[in-house]
């Protein structure tokens, strides 16, 4: 008995579970109004959700955010999406079916004008695996021909063992629905029905519980009176946890007065739902992009998703774009013809040292470049105070003069010490930065005042007024000195 007794326990602990994880659904995920997310989730109806029991996750992190008791707008609408299912079984043959039939054709007159209705019968699911027979292709206001289709075409079998796939037939019905597109947002399900399931089934009555509630369209059932209490409890059980609501009957007025009831219903129940709002700020980019977050009530979690807006770009980043390609366009400009002069620059300047080779090719003295050499480059002379006796620029001094002259160089020296050495090196008296002139190229000595030039085996050797010269060579007021590329006068 104790054995009996604990198995029982353990199955409707199990089967509690089970019904709990159907009662927390995350019906939708609303972005209109980014970076604020709505999350719209449904509870078991008439439960107290606090805040205490959520949290919303995002990347893992815990986000804050907000809650609060849905309203839905769509229940108080006027125009109305009717589906009624007819069911057409051995347990509803005859009378009973005649009742439906008629109940549902007196309700049909009712129906506005704006609502959208369709009719289908139900039995045992057929070979393809189908339970409902839909009479019309598309929701319809055109209710006449309905009418006609119910009389002529809803049928039952005389079969007692013929039970019909209610859940089934819910289930596809509800497929049906949300399958269409432009239907009123007031949704509802009707249906009449003997309630007995057929036990063989792959559709349960809590499979009809969830998907009413993701899909946010209530069931109404009226139950045909069958003295099966089993049965009855079944569609108060489906009716209640999806908003809807549910009735006995047996006669046709009762029927019709139900159906009638049903299909009239304009106002939305003020019995709690279950249905609430949770909103969050995201942190995500408006890019377009799919992202997941989580929701957790008390032991259950449902993921969900939902995809940001694209961020339109505001006509200022054509502006910007404008002004830095102009801006990057002056600057290549200017860099253009920066490189130009340049270019100009040493063309000249190799045109310039071409004709000093071609002047001195004519005479007989060829002009060679250093070879292997990498020239070194040379400041103008800065003098030291201390060193003015050495080499100083010409200015009321007595002393001969050297006017020197190399491509963009251009310095005259003070011949004041008894021996000055030239050349392109650092650590010459005059330094002359020219490729064409030896690091140690010649020197002028001071004898008695006779101011002698000596070459001191140049590579391209020292020419003065065009003649090459040989040992020491006395200078005289206006001789022109040429060093490979570079002039210099000598004048006293």
């Amino acid at each position: 008995m104790r054995i009996k007794f604990i198995c029982l326990l353990i199955s409707s602990l199990f089967f509690a579970l089970q019904v709990q994880s159907q009662n927390f659904i995350i019906q939708s995920t609303d972005v209109s109004a980014y970076p604020l997310i709505r999350s719209r989730i449904q509870l078991s109806p008439a439960t107290e959700a606090k805040a205490g029991e959520f949290k919303v996750l995002e990347d893992r992190k815990e986000l804050e955010f907000t809650l609060k008791e849905a309203t839905d707008s769509a229940n108080t609408a006027k125009e109305k999406t009717l589906f009624i299912l007819i069911e057409a079984s051995g347990f509803t043959y005859g009378k009973a079916l005649e009742n439906f039939k008629k109940a549902v054709n007196e309700s049909l007159s009712g129906v506005n004008a704006g609502d959208k209705v369709n009719v289908a019968y139900f039995g045992k699911a057929s070979k393809t695996g189908r339970a409902l027979n839909i009479l019309s292709a598309e929701f319809t206001s055109d209710v006449a021909t309905l009418k006609r289709e119910i009389t002529s075409q809803v049928s039952a079998s005389r079969d007692t063992t013929y039970v019909a796939d209610v859940y089934k037939a819910i289930y596809e019905a509800l497929d049906f629905i949300v399958a269409k597109q432009n239907l009123p947002e007031n949704k509802r399900l009707i249906v009449l029905s003997a309630a007995i399931n057929n036990s063989r089934s792959p559709i349960k009555a809590e499979d009809c519980i969830e998907k009413s509630l993701r899909s946010r369209i209530p069931i109404y059932t009226i139950t045909y009176k069958t003295g099966n209490r089993y049965a009855p409890d079944n569609f108060v059980r489906l009716s209640d946890r999806t908003n809807g609501e549910t009735t006995l009957a047996k006669t046709q007025s009762e029927i019709s007065a139900a159906s009638k009831k049903f299909i009239s219903r304009t106002t939305a129940s003020k019995k709690n739902t279950g249905a609430y709002i949770l909103e969050f700020t995201t942190a995500n980019k408006a890019n377009g992009r799919l992202y997941q977050y989580e929701v957790r009530y008390q032991n259950q979690r449902q993921p969900a998703t939902y995809t940001t807006p694209v961020q339109e770009s505001s006509g200022y980043g054509l502006y910007i774009f404008i002004i830095v390609a102009l801006v990057g366009g002056g600057m290549a400009w200017f860099l253009y013809q920066t490189k130009q002069k340049k270019l100009a620059f040493e063309s000249g300047k190799q045109a310039e040292q071409d004709a000093l080779l071609r002047q001195a090719s004519a005479t007989g003295n060829r002009i060679q470049p250093e070879v292997n050499r990498q020239p070194e480059r040379s400041q103008p002379v800065q003098v030291p105070a201390k060193d003015l006796k050495r080499t100083i620029l010409a200015g009321g001094s007595t002393s001969p003069v050297l006017m020197v002259s190399a491509g963009t160089f251009s310095q005259t020296f003070t011949l004041s010490q008894p021996q000055i050495t030239i050349g392109r090196s650092n650590g010459n008296d005059i330094v002359i930065p020219e490729a064409t002139v030896s690091g140690k190229h010649a020197v002028i000595s001071n004898e008695n005042g006779n101011f002698y030039l000596t070459d001191l085996g140049s590579t391209n050797s020292t020419l003065v007024n065009n003649a090459r010269i040989q040992g020491k060579h006395l200078l005289k007021s206006g001789d022109i000195i040429r060093m490979g590329a570079a002039q210099l006068k000598f004048q006293i």
